[in-house]
């Protein structure tokens, strides 16, 4: 759940079966990225049951980024990576840090604020680099 990218197979399948051993549901983090993952509604229902989510839900519900055949898991996965790389490192940085921070914003002025921040940041990088 705390990759950024999740590229599975049709056969995979998740389950949070801690509450089956008499544990509690949520357990590795599972109760903070659940919801903010697939909304907090099936996420009750994933954690406290722990009934199975197979492939096709995971991608409906934005659990997963795509599924692919097994024999394309790692082009695909390495197809992401190399556009990744080819960004400018401090953009992808920020771009993530943007996220993970607004996840939690208070608002869309906040969110608007670090974006801000970070467009400053990125053109001030160029210019340094006499790209701009």
């Amino acid at each position: 759940m705390v990759s950024d990218v999740r590229i599975i197979t049709p056969e995979a399948r998740f389950s949070a079966a801690y509450i089956n051993i008499g544990l509690g549901g949520a357990d590795m983090g599972s109760s903070y990225f659940l919801p903010r993952l697939i909304g907090a509604g099936r996420a009750y229902e994933f954690l406290l049951t722990s009934d199975f989510m197979g492939a096709e839900e995971a991608s409906k519900l934005g659990f997963v980024s795509r599924v692919v055949p097994y024999t394309e898991l790692m082009p695909a996965s390495l197809d992401i990576a190399c556009k990744m790389t080819s960004k400018n490192p401090l953009g992808l940085r920020l771009t993530k840090e943007a996220i993970n921070q607004n996840l939690d914003a208070h608002g869309l002025e906040n969110a608007l604020q670090v974006e801000d921040r970070n467009q400053v940041a990125c053109i001030l990088s160029h210019r340094l680099k006499g790209n701009i």
